[in-house]
């Protein structure tokens, strides 16, 4: 229900907003530095427990839009595809056992964040900073989670492997916030870094990993 009012509240602010307003429309794209924040579910599950995913590196690309509703304040709506992927390795010793661990989680979303940003118009330049929600809707994904063990001399022993893989992993929706600060360059060129934390946990996986709740975290950098 919460999406539905998340939806009908952007529209609503959007519609009003043109009519008063100009309106820029162009091309956005970059990079997502992602490293989702886990949570253990407290279930006894497949897989292990991950407090924070390892920092992996996607891409996000669409089209954004700068709506002027008065001269220091801006609505800049996206509408992009973002690809986001939690992935988590380790290696350890226990005794002469040597244990390798790989799970990763990824998924394709179309999101929509909303920036609602103070605007300062400089005489060759303008700078922007602010901030709003975001929804995203999940299009495809999978998941993989491999590890094993080595014992023996020089732990070329006996080895034990196992692997697990899921398709539909991932929650149909994920709601959160964002912040950004951009440029605003001559020519139309635009640079922003931007930050997303998901309010919810994305996870529902019943075979690689049902122990973990996933909240997506990433940075950005778009032009």
């Amino acid at each position: 229900m919460h999406t539905k009012y998340y939806l009908a509240t952007c529209l609503c602010l959007l519609l009003s907003s043109l009519l008063h307003a100009q309106l820029r429309v162009g091309v956005k794209g970059g990079l997502n530095f992602n490293q989702p924040i886990g949570k253990e579910k407290n279930v006894s599950g497949a897989g292990q427990a991950i407090d924070r995913y390892d920092l992996h590196t996607d891409f996000h690309a669409g089209l954004t839009a700068d709506i002027t509703v008065t001269k220091k304040f801006h609505i800049r709506p996206d509408l992009l595809f973002s690809r986001r992927t939690a992935q988590y390795e380790k290696n350890y010793m226990v005794g002469s056992t040597f244990n390798f661990f790989k799970s990763t989680l990824k998924a394709d979303y179309l999101e929509i964040p909303v920036h609602f940003v103070y605007y300062h118009q400089m005489k060759h330049l303008a700078l922007y900073l602010g901030g709003g929600p975001y929804i995203g809707f999940a299009l495809s994904g999978r998941a993989k989670q491999n590890g094993g063990s080595r014992q023996g001399p020089e732990l070329g022993g006996q080895i034990a492997i196992y692997s697990s893989q899921e398709k539909d992993w991932y929650k149909k929706t994920s709601v959160g916030a964002v912040m950004a600060a951009g440029i605003d360059l001559p020519f139309g060129l635009t640079g922003e870094l931007s930050v997303h934390r998901a309010f919810d946990d994305v996870n529902k996986s019943l075979v690689v990993n049902n122990n973990t709740k996933v909240f997506n975290f990433n940075y950005a950098v778009s032009v």
